[in-house]
């Protein structure tokens, strides 16, 4: 099985009665959002995208918020998607298509998430949970040793799809081995031989020129980590990029998908405004190509200062969504 859980093949879809259909085994801790289902009953169900359904038990997938003011509406029947797969597949997709578009989790939702997508899928890679979870990969590794630990597995399933051992002191015994062997033998072949990767291959390889031990290697200290410099002992080399490591442009195009944006007028402002501000790596490094020299101080101090404001802007969402209520769906019956 590889990291990657997707929607049927056909992506066909049909009319079915509301009442074929079974609650979702939603990742939400605290159910359905009252406002949401407003806002969804405002703009009509109909214009929303399909719900997504598990085949084998019509048990929603993505959009129960959807179904909700469907129901609310009077209608009988909606539109929807099927998913072929496990139940254990159908929680993960439901976890992906969450962090994707409409309400998002919070944080605890995702952390919970990630939580249970160890239990039952084990192989897959700190980065491939973080990835469905819209969490750091950082923070899945912290769960994984909090509450997952010995999984049992010597090998895990990346993003990409390959497997790699857990532990890589086997693949580094074999790079040994073949540098020794093959002193002529190029970092990529040692790589693909050995089963490491190219960075890999290329620690072992020097290591063994400078007299260290290349196979049992501890983490290296901060200060030889990439991206870290004197005096920045302490602070993190990500600092900037965003907690799901997406591109700019793709989490732009997420917001974009959000009702709670899309749908009002503040909402609609943001997402004009982040499509001309956001800037990604290759813009940026299109744009500094057009900096003539004698403004490029001008242009770095601009630069230093909006980011700061970015700085404090993502400070005060954060300081929002931990002082965020619980909602009240009392009302929703």
């Amino acid at each position: 099985m590889t990291a990657e859980i997707t929607r049927a093949d056909t992506g066909s879809t049909e009319r079915i009665p509301i009442r074929m259909l079974q609650s979702a085994d939603s990742p939400r801790l605290n159910g359905e959002d009252r406002d949401h289902i407003a806002r969804l009953m405002e703009i009509g169900p109909d214009s929303c995208p399909p719900i997504l359904v598990h085949f084998d038990s019509l048990r929603v997938i993505d959009g129960m918020h959807r179904l909700r003011a469907a129901t609310l509406l009077g209608q009988e029947e909606v539109e929807v998607e099927y998913f072929q797969g496990s139940d254990d597949e159908a929680f993960l997709l439901a976890v992906r298509e969450n962090t994707l578009h409409g309400l998002p989790l919070t944080i605890a939702d995702r952390r919970t998430a990630a939580a249970r997508i160890m239990g039952t899928h084990p192989f897959l890679s700190d980065r491939a949970i973080a990835r469905h979870a819209g969490l750091s990969h950082k923070t899945v590794a912290a769960i994984r040793s909090s509450e997952c630990p010995g999984s049992g597995c010597s090998e895990r399933v990346g993003v990409d799809g390959r497997a790699r051992p857990v532990s890589s002191h086997d693949g580094r015994r074999r790079a040994l081995e073949l540098v020794t062997s093959r002193p002529q033998a190029s970092l990529r072949e040692i790589a693909a031989a050995a089963g490491i990767s190219l960075g890999t291959a290329h620690d072992v390889r020097k290591r063994i020129e400078r007299g260290a031990d290349p196979v049992n290697v501890g983490p290296r200290p901060r200060s030889d980590r990439p991206g870290s410099a004197p005096g920045n002992a302490g602070k993190s080399p990500d600092r900037g990029r965003t907690a799901w490591h997406v591109s700019t442009a793709d989490l732009v195009q997420s917001l974009a998908r959000d009702p709670k944006l899309k749908y009002t007028d503040a909402g609609r402002s943001l997402l004009r405004w982040l499509s001309s501000h956001a800037v990604g790596m290759d813009d940026w490094r299109k744009l500094a190509d057009a900096v003539p020299p004698h403004r490029a101080l001008d242009l770095a101090t601009m630069a230093q200062q909006c980011a700061e404001t970015w700085r404090e802007f993502g400070l005060e969402l954060k300081r929002r969504t931990a002082q965020e209520p619980a909602d009240d769906l009392s009302a929703v019956k």
